[in-house]
């Protein structure tokens, strides 16, 4: 029998970073754009009204237009203090986000009618392909496509977008296993890590850990990855650390480069921000964009994408963008207070939905402040159908569990 849920689920993660390495694209956008299609078609073919929309769905696209259309005056606003906002792709991104967000829903909706077995076999099955594009890539067979990085991992541009796709899955894999399960999941991912020498990936395993291991084995890992440490050469990790203007590491230069450019966004517009995708088009540019311009021989890079989606946000919607982060920070602090809360449990006891939604929404905390690709990447898919799944998920079950809820024998 075809597995819906977990191709799907495989496909929103491999797809846009593989259409990215392989096609002219200069995004992972146009691959999501296509899942989120996707995820709209399964859901609707395999209803129980098959192609029957709902009436929340009318109410859904009227809630994104309300939003567009105070973005659009938002853009306008912006253009008048700061002058240069493409409107052209504040349309096109408007279009893309429309089905982003309604691909997302419709996700949701069948993400929450899957049995949890299926959410394991999807992680499972993802960790699997992981671990083989991994091995081949240290063995080193080439990417797939013209835009491959010298360390590209096969259908990944860059180790980052690897550990990007990666970090969730570890995530939830790791939250709903037993406590040897656990340990030899994150010491894999550590080691390769450390192998593939990426520091994103090496960072979301470290968050995964702290998030999910007791002190004793936290401190025992510490100890384990301090004596791997000693005998490894830490120079490539040490200077992706150094953010200073003396550095000539472009994983340095491009986050810097974004906190600088919101930074200058947010004060040329007064607080207000420079408009939805227009980081790196409209407002100024600051000096750490003109280094990466001369270090790369004439080229820009990550400019559009503010090298974290934190400073994005903030560079194009302000003190909104603030707000929104301080909510977005809440939801993950809370995502991984219910995860630990787990833990006590059994494996077995264990609320493998609310998990998987809580890691989606934890995870996300990296492409947050340390490696974005923008608002339409597949963490962020997943992180929204999350951050609109679980508080449904928590009504449900407090539902069931309210006086007089009780279903009686007819």
């Amino acid at each position: 029998m075809l597995r819906v849920v977990p191709i799907a689920f495989m496909l929103t993660l491999f797809l846009p970073p593989a259409l990215y390495v392989a096609s002219p694209v200069s995004s992972v956008t146009t691959g999501l754009l296509l899942c989120a299609v996707g995820w709209i078609l399964v859901t609707l073919a395999t209803s129980s009204k098959p192609y029957m929309l709902r009436k929340s769905d009318g109410y859904l696209l009227g809630m994104i237009a309300v939003v567009i259309a105070l973005m659009a005056i938002h853009a306008f606003i912006s253009n008048r203090l700061t002058a240069g906002v493409s409107f052209s792709r504040f349309a096109t991104s408007c279009v893309i986000l429309t089905f982003t967000v309604v691909g997302a829903r419709f996700a949701a909706r069948k993400l929450a009618d899957t049995p949890t077995v299926r959410l394991v076999e999807a992680a499972d099955l993802t960790l699997g392909l992981l671990a083989l594009l991994g091995i081949a890539a240290l063995l080193g067979v080439p990417a797939i496509g013209a835009q491959a990085s010298a360390k590209s991992v096969v259908i990944f541009a860059e180790p980052s977008h690897f550990a990007l796709a990666c970090i969730p899955v570890l995530m939830f894999r790791v939250s709903i296993a037993k406590r040897s399960t656990q340990l030899l999941l994150i010491g894999a991912a550590m080691v390769f890590a450390l192998f593939v020498q990426s520091l994103i990936l090496l960072a979301g395993t470290l968050l995964v850990a702290f998030v999910l291991l007791r002190r004793t084995h936290l401190i025992l890992m510490t100890g384990v990855l301090a004596a791997v440490a000693v005998t490894l050469d830490v120079t490539y990790y040490s200077s992706r650390l150094v953010f200073s203007a003396d550095t000539d590491n472009l994983s340095a230069l491009v986050l810097m480069q974004g906190w600088e450019n919101a930074i200058l966004a947010f004060r040329a517009t007064a607080s207000l921000g420079v408009g939805f995708q227009q980081l790196g088009i409209a407002g100024p540019i600051g000096d750490t964009a003109e280094k990466i311009f001369t270090l790369l021989g004439g080229t820009y890079i990550n400019l559009r994408d503010g090298g974290s989606t934190a400073a994005k946000l903030i560079g194009e919607f302000g003190v909104l963008g603030m707000a929104i982060l301080a909510f977005l920070l809440r939801k993950i602090l809370g995502a991984i207070k219910q995860v630990r809360r787990a833990q006590l449990l059994p494996a077995a006891h264990r609320d493998v939905r609310k998990l998987f939604y809580c890691s989606m929404i934890i995870s996300f905390a990296v492409e947050l402040f340390l490696r974005g690709t923008g608002y339409f990447s597949p963490g962020s898919f997943l992180a929204f159908i999350a951050l609109t799944s679980l508080p449904a998920l928590e009504r449900s079950k407090q539902g069931l569990m309210a006086p007089g809820t009780v279903a009686r024998a007819g």
